[in-house]
């Protein structure tokens, strides 16, 4: 039996099929594995106007929720609505999941979104109590107005 299991939340339409077959790839080698697709991790529950590159609808890899995402920005009216989930819920179910001895590690790429959704689990501690391990790619084209400096970044965090 594996001794962890695997959650995943990915928006983007185009990615489902290729998600679905893996979940059940990983679930037919014993994973307790759950991919959320059409589904994007954010601060609350609800509906989100999700934003792809129409460049190239067969691949549709660039997306985002910000509308002034670089890659893009040259069609922000073109959108999918898709459901978006509290990050924060589902990290503390993953918590209670885990117990005291479990470990909760949160790999996060959210193309912009990460600003308001880490601002939104700092604000509700869920950031210090339910994760272990926090790993972030950060895209500062995002944020433009975000301090520069790390002491300026934490105090907007807060």
């Amino acid at each position: 039996a594996k001794h962890f299991c695997v959650w995943g939340v990915e928006g983007n339409p185009h990615l489902t099929p290729s998600l679905l077959a893996l979940q059940q790839q990983l679930r037919t080698e014993g994973f307790n594995a759950t991919l959320l697709t059409d589904t994007l991790a954010w601060h609350s529950e609800g509906k989100l106007d999700f934003r792809l590159d129409w460049r190239n609808p067969s691949s549709g890899l660039a997306s985002s929720v910000m509308p002034d995402h670089p890659d893009v920005e040259h069609n922000a009216s073109r959108f999918v609505s898709v459901r978006s989930l509290d990050l924060g819920l589902l990290l503390r179910s993953a918590r209670d999941m885990v117990g005291d001895t479990g470990y909760v590690i949160v790999k996060m790429d959210i193309e912009g979104a990460e600003y308001p959704v880490l601002r939104q689990l700092v604000g509700t501690r869920d950031v210090c109590s339910a994760v272990d391990y926090l790993l972030m790619e950060w895209h500062s084209m995002a944020a433009p107005d975000l301090p520069a400096n790390v002491e300026e970044n934490l105090q907007w965090m807060l």
